[in-house]
Formats: structure tokens, sequence, C-alpha cells
């Protein structure tokens, strides 16, 4: 796992080598050091009893299986940590030697051992590079600019003629304005050329957006491909990540520590805890008390029931803290992607800025006045004035609506039973006489007793429903599916504000280099202004004793010049 690691790594930031990956145990290491104190381990510590026995009393408990995984096998070790905990829970006396053996395992069991030995070798292949030379590189840089002006003074100081000093000075007042102007129109001609390439990725037309790359290659923007896939790399890359595990866990049923575990592989091991968390709440909440309902689920209290009222509340906490969690894990992972692409970054910005750059140059060299040594001058200054980041999102990027909705509603239905006495209509069976006649000839009148039905009213106690309008309060939630097209959604909305940053981000940058360049221009030119009036000002006799000077100042100047390209190669 750790060599598969090693190997994405190296393939996402673009590393010649693969890097070194050292399985770390903080937390063991952290209550060992601090248990020591901040003293030499081959001295003596100066922290109390009270804290030592704190200190270790959290470490038994945080790293007890940690430990006996470590120990498990030798009985020496598993005696020495059953002495020591019967130390600390008895509160005996916890010394030195006891402190410095547990930091001797904390040491090894950590990779705290293991880490300083790699930092140790890394120092030692590219000490020049990681302690030397940054620490030198800003002295470089004011050396180079030093230098520079040095060649200015020696120049100026050189012109004998008066009238070729008044010239010369004229001139300069002069073009201080026209390389201003010119700077504005070489920053406003880059700014309208990446403007361009992002209003053509924010069309999401291939035609136009393969028109704008190709564009880039003619003009050998490098690093501008990586750029271009960018957004596409983010929302694919959040995606599979992100929503696509937490989907996958809402319908897998996984264990919130699993979920945990997955994600941090890509995000910090403090935010995947917090997003793991936040699902396992919801997870647990809408298993008993929500039905699904038209793609949402729905959960029903009575307006009355306090109780109720208070889990409901609560479940739209829950969702809306996983809302929360997720858009933040949603934003570091896209910073991470971004990042990851920093070098590819500064590649194309580099290459905008030195096209901006020679362009500059040119209108420098274009004019007589400005003279070779000015116009190194001037862009060293400017090359040390310019600083390099890369772009940071904004925690709210990815604005994600969460479809939470809460409302009270009315039912008709049962409120109790209630006793009442009722009018019933009955009937019972009667007879009455009729006389009929019987035979043909001789007929006889006959009587017979014929059944009725008689109706009667009687009084009755019955027990029945009662019916009323309740008043509810329904809550409606997404589903999982709902919640992870809603991220996705968030993600989306997102794109063309990621673009707007990066354009921005580019465009701060052309800009700074145009400020500076007219900056620098200003205060160069306006060097060169002063030493021409000075030298105006100066006597033959000051004039000569000053360019002996001059002349000794060239020639250590030489010799100074001599040791910094020396120093620069080592």
């Amino acid at each position: 796992r750790l060599e598969q690691l090693k190997i994405e790594i190296k393939e996402i930031l673009g590393l010649e080598t693969l890097p070194d990956v050292i399985p770390f145990s903080a937390r063991l290491l952290y209550y060992a050091q601090c248990a020591w104190g901040t003293t030499p381990v081959d001295s003596s510590s100066e922290t109390v009893q009270a804290d030592r026995h704190s200190l270790l009393s959290k470490l038994l408990d945080d790293c007890n299986n940690f430990i006996r995984l470590k120990s498990k096998g030798d009985r020496y070790l598993k005696s020495w940590k059953s002495e020591l905990e019967d130390k600390v829970e008895e509160g005996d006396l916890i010394n030195d030697e006891d402190l410095q053996e547990l930091l001797g395992y904390a040491l090894e069991w950590s990779g705290g051992l293991e880490l300083w030995q790699c930092v140790r070798t890394r120092l030692d292949e590219s000490f020049s590079s990681l302690v030397i030379y940054p620490a030198l590189v800003r002295v470089f840089a004011c050396y180079e600019l030093l230098s520079s002006l040095l060649d200015i003074l020696i120049q100026n100081r050189q012109i004998e003629n008066r009238e070729a000093v008044e010239h010369h000075r004229d001139e300069i007042a002069r073009i201080r304005q026209t390389l201003q102007q010119s700077s504005k129109r070489v920053g406003k001609d880059f700014q309208q050329e990446v403007k361009d390439y992002i209003d053509a990725l924010k069309s999401n037309d291939l035609s136009i957006i393969e028109k704008a790359k190709k564009k880039a290659q003619e003009k050998s923007r490098n690093g501008f491909g990586e750029i271009f896939g960018t957004v596409s790399d983010v929302e694919g890359e959040i995606t599979a990540s992100l929503v696509a595990v937490v989907r996958g866990a809402f319908e897998g049923n996984m264990p919130c520590y699993d979920l945990e575990e997955q994600l941090q592989a890509v995000i910090s091991p403090t935010l995947a805890h917090d997003v793991a968390r936040a699902y396992d709440k919801v997870y647990r909440r809408i298993q008993n008390d929500f039905s699904e309902k038209s793609g949402m689920l729905v959960r029903q209290v009575r307006s009355n029931d306090d109780k109720a009222k208070e889990q409901l509340a609560l479940d739209e906490k829950c969702f809306r803290m996983l809302y929360f969690t997720m858009r933040t894990a949603i934003t570091a992972r896209a910073e991470f992607v971004i990042q990851a692409k920093a070098a590819s970054f500064e590649t194309a910005l580099q290459s905008l800025v030195e096209d901006q750059l020679n362009r500059l140059q040119a209108y420098l060299s274009a004019e007589e006045v400005i003279t070779p040594e000015m116009e190194e001058a001037i862009m060293s200054d400017l090359r040390k004035k310019l600083t390099s980041y890369v772009p940071k999102l904004p925690q709210d990027l990815f604005i994600i609506d969460a479809d939470i909705s809460q409302q009270g509603k009315q039912q008709r239905e049962v409120v109790g039973r209630e006793s009442v006495t009722v009018n019933k209509d009955k009937y019972r069976t009667r007879y009455k006489t009729e006389t009929y006649e019987e035979g043909s000839c001789f007929s006889e009148s006959k009587t017979r007793s014929v059944p009725y039905q008689e109706r009667y009213t009687v009084q009755e106690t019955e027990t029945r429903n009662v019916y009323d309008q309740v008043d509810y309060l329904e809550l409606s939630l997404p589903t999982p599916q709902m919640m992870a097209k809603q991220w996705l959604g968030g993600v989306t909305k997102g794109k063309d504000r990621l673009w707007d940053i990066l354009c921005d981000w580019i465009t701060s940058r052309l800009n700074e280099v145009e400020l500076i360049f007219e900056e620098s221009v200003m205060e160069i030119t306006a060097l060169a202004e002063r030493l021409l009036n000075d030298r105006l000002n100066l006597s033959e006799a000051e004039f000569e004793e000053q360019k002996q000077l001059l002349e000794q100042i060239q020639s250590l100047k030489q010799e100074t010049d001599a040791a910094y390209q020396k120093l620069k190669k080592v």
C-alpha cells in the first residue's frame, strides 16, 4: 500500500523520484516527548510528577493497543509495560530512567527515529539547495541590482561634455512617460489574451476550446494544457473520491469507521473524521422515523409534541452539518488538485510573464538613451520585487443548496372516543286477523292470523370516534441519491467561479509585473537624473577626483562580480 501511495504521489506531483513515505504514530511520540519535556534526552527532565502521571495515563489509555501490538511476543516489554502501568495507577515515582526508556521505544515504534534519519539524509544530499540557496537567493537578487546601479553611476560620471549630460537628462525625463504608456499597453494585451482563454473554457463548446488550445500552442504558452484541463480534473476527482464514496456508504450501509478510513486517502484525517461522523448521524436518524415520498425523506410530528419537535430540529441540524462538512471536504480536495498542478500553473504563468518581460525589455532597448546598464538595472529591480504564489480557494467557492424544507400542515383524524344516546328504529313481528272466502260454488267466510312488521323507536348508548383537524410539522429531506446530485450541482455551479479565480490569479500577476515595471522605471530613471544633475554641479577638479575613485570602484566591482558568478555555480 505504501509503495502504491509513493507511485501516486510521484505521478500527481510530477516528481523525478519516489518520495519517502513514513508510517507515523504522532500521538505516542507526543505524549512521551511532553512527559519528558524540552531538555535533551541525555540530561535531566524538568517535568513535575503530576504532569508525568497525567501524560502517561493518557498515553496508556490512547495508545494501549498500539503498545500491545509492538510488545507482542516479548516478555521483557510486556513486563516493562505492566510495571509502568502499576506506577501510573498507584501514583508511584516516575523517574528519568523510566521516561528515557519510554521515549526510546516511542521514537522507534512511532516512526519518529526513521523520520529524523530521513530528514538528515535529505539535508546531507541537498544542503546547498535546501539551506544555502534559499538564504542567498535574495542576496543574489539584491547584488544584481546593486551591480546594475553601480554601472549606471560609473557610466554617468564618465560623461565629460556638459551639453551631452543635459541632453541625456532631458531624454530620460521624456521617455519615462513613454515607457509607462507602453507598459500599460503590453499589460492590457496579455490580460485580454488570458480573458479570451477563460471565456473559451467557460463556453463548454469543444470547438471554441480547441481553438483556444491551438492559439496557446502557437504562442508557445507552456503549461497551459494543464490549466485547460484543471476544472474538469477537479470535477472528476471530487465525484470519484468524495461524492460517490459517501453516496455508496448510504447505499451499502457502510460503518462510519470504514468510511472514515476510506476518506483519509483523499482528505485530511480530521476532515475525514468530521464527514464520517456527520454521515453516521444522518444514517442513523433516517432508518426509523422517515418514509420516502416523491424522492424525498419525510417525517411528521404533532405541533404540540415538544419532544418530537426537538428531534425534528435535530434531524435537520444533522443533515445541514453533513452538507457543511461535505462542502468543506469538496473545497479541500479541489484545492489539493490545484496545488498538485502548481508546477504546471507556475510554468504557464511564467511563460506569460517572461513574454511580458521580453516585450517590456524590447521597449527599453528601443530607446537610445536607455543604456544597457540602465536596462539591466530596471529588469533586475523588477525581478527582485516579483513574488510567487499558488491560488487559494475561498471557503464559499462551492455553494451547495440543501433541499430541506419544514412546513406546517393539518390532517383530519381521530382525536378520541365519546358516548352518545341515539334513537334507533327497530322492527318486531305482529299478527292481525283477516277474513277470506273459501270455496267456489258455496263459499264460506273464514278468518286467519297474518304476520306483519311493526316499527318502533328505542334509545341506546353507543361509543364512536371523535374527528378533528390536527396540526403537524413536516420535515422533508433529500434521499442519499438526491444529496449526491445536489453536491455535484454545487460543484457544477462552482466551475465558472473556479475559472474566474484562476483568471484573477493570472491577471493579478500580470498587473503586478506592469506596476513593478513602472515603479522600477521611475526609480532607475530618477536615479539616473539625480546622478546627471550631480554631474552638472561638479567642478573640473571634483570630476577628476571622482573619476579616479570610480575607477577603483569599477576594479573592485569586477572582482566581486567574478566571486558572485563563482558562488552561483556552487
